[in-house]
């Protein structure tokens, strides 16, 4: 990766066709964020790069074995432990901070407000969700289960206290400099250790990274930049042509970032300020369960 004030990094393996709209629609979308911010390096690791090699981004090929290597916990495969190697390997090679983004998102404002958010000792995630029993299902309280009732440690062997107040951060967007990369090698470690007992959340890589994160960083939250849109994926505009075309320059893929920008997925309305509500209540870390307010029905 090039050295720079900072770089954004998306990662991308395999061909399905939906995955590779998606990602080509969040490099757009990193390309208008940083047109005031030419040092910004927005890169992309893949074991795909013709997918994506039209646009202005650096391309950080990684090989298919890699990226299974990357998802192995011992003798199980967990497809978000490769986020977090990922990021090691990208950290280790470049001198600036380093932002992961999931595909599935779309700047805001300009990347710079989110680079400038991460330093020696500073990180950000997308947001912080609350506590696990913010989120009551059975996924949640089993993880939950798990956490308090075996003996897990970080690498030092000092055991790692986890409470239903221990608050979960939404990992669609990870930020840190490369003197904190110590908190995703204990983040992976602490993956290990519960994905070898316990392979029934998604959540796993987010929580680990969120306890690292919180305990050993000063982290902010990123969802003011970054609009993180998992909640409403039905409204991508799949198939749409602009995301077939191929970029010809870099004013040319200035001019698609532009077009696609109008055709972001996002909430609308009521829906919205649903959205908002709920937010912020699981926030406090009270349990969501039936709880609507009158003027949000």
């Amino acid at each position: 990766m090039s050295d720079s004030s900072g770089s954004l990094l998306y990662v991308s393996w395999g061909a399905d066709p939906r995955h590779v709209q998606e990602a080509r629609f969040a490099l757009y979308s990193a390309v208008r964020a940083c047109r005031r911010s030419p040092s910004i390096t927005i890169t992309m690791m893949t074991d795909q790069p013709r997918n994506y090699d039209d646009l202005p981004v650096e391309l950080d090929v990684v090989s298919s074995e890699s990226f299974s290597e990357w998802g192995r916990c011992g003798s199980h495969e967990y497809i978000f432990r490769r986020k977090p190697m990922a990021m090691i390997d990208a950290l280790e090679r470049s001198d600036g901070p380093v932002v992961m983004l999931d595909t599935d998102t779309w700047f805001a404002k300009s990347a710079q407000h989110l680079i400038d958010r991460v330093g020696v000792g500073r990180s950000a995630m997308h947001m912080c969700e609350g506590g696990l029993t913010a989120y009551p299902n059975p996924s949640n309280e089993s993880l939950l289960d798990v956490l308090q009732s075996r003996p897990f440690s970080d690498r030092s062997g000092r055991p790692i206290p986890v409470g239903p107040e221990t608050q979960m951060w939404n990992s669609g967007v990870i930020g840190l400099s490369r003197s904190d990369v110590d908190v995703l090698r204990e983040s992976v470690h602490y993956i290990d250790q519960i994905w070898s007992e316990y392979q029934l959340s998604h959540n796993v890589e987010q929580f680990a990274l969120s306890y690292f994160m919180q305990t050993k960083t000063r982290l902010r939250a990123a969802n003011d930049v970054v609009y993180h849109y998992f909640a409403v994926r039905a409204a991508f505009p799949t198939d749409d042509p602009l995301l077939q075309r191929r970029a010809t320059s870099y004013a040319d893929a200035l001019t698609t970032a532009d077009e696609l920008h109008r055709l972001r997925p996002r909430l609308h309305g009521v829906e919205r300020a649903k959205h908002a509500y709920k937010t912020l209540y699981r926030q406090t870390g009270r349990p969501w369960r039936n709880h609507v307010p009158s003027n949000a029905s």
